[in-house]
């Protein structure tokens, strides 16, 4: 709220587990009086036929959608090349292209990864690109997992969280709530 009131965001993206996204719609209405429009993955294909060439994604400012829904895929049995990269496209690179101003991802814990090619990480990746501003909510940050935590928290600043470098409470403490 307080950077709409600043002029500063308009068009807002959530990210959420599958089980949350509802719940995250009727709070942001309960609580905020903000409409969000859920998007969900059988969805997609009746938008992209409504938009025809325009990114659906631009159609509603406010928008829920599950983070599984749109995480990146290499592979699936009897698909194509073609396809995968139309699924992804639809998916994660037309929600990067659609000019989010704030990107808010719950659960965030899930998007370190076990590695930095994990689906989830990747995600994460573009979205932490995808917006001048990114807020993160995780009850669980760390999990006793620091490589995980590492990579959550590139997501935040890769320069001050590179690979393979110590975290320490000094350099984790600007960036927690």
């Amino acid at each position: 709220r307080e950077l709409k009131l600043r002029g500063l965001v308009k068009r807002v993206l959530v990210v959420a587990p599958k089980g949350l996204v509802t719940q995250w719609v009727q709070e942001m209405r309960t609580h905020f009086g903000e409409d969000f429009r859920l998007v969900l993955p059988n969805e997609f294909s009746a938008w992209r036929n409504s938009s025809g060439t325009e990114n659906f994604w631009r159609r509603f400012d406010q928008v829920v959608c599950p983070a599984d829904s749109i995480k990146p895929i290499e592979r699936r049995r009897g698909w194509s090349r073609e396809k995968l990269e139309i699924y992804n496209q639809e998916r994660l690179g037309d929600l990067i292209d659609a000019g989010w101003d704030l990107i808010i991802c719950d659960e965030a814990h899930r998007l370190g990864g076990s590695t930095e090619q994990v689906a989830r990480h990747r995600l994460g990746k573009a979205l932490s690109d995808a917006a001048p501003y990114l807020l993160l909510l995780s009850a669980t940050p760390h999990q006793g997992k620091s490589d995980a935590f590492q990579r959550l928290m590139s997501l935040l600043d890769a320069d001050i969280f590179i690979a393979n470098t110590e975290i320490s409470k000094e350099k984790v403490a600007p960036f927690v709530i």
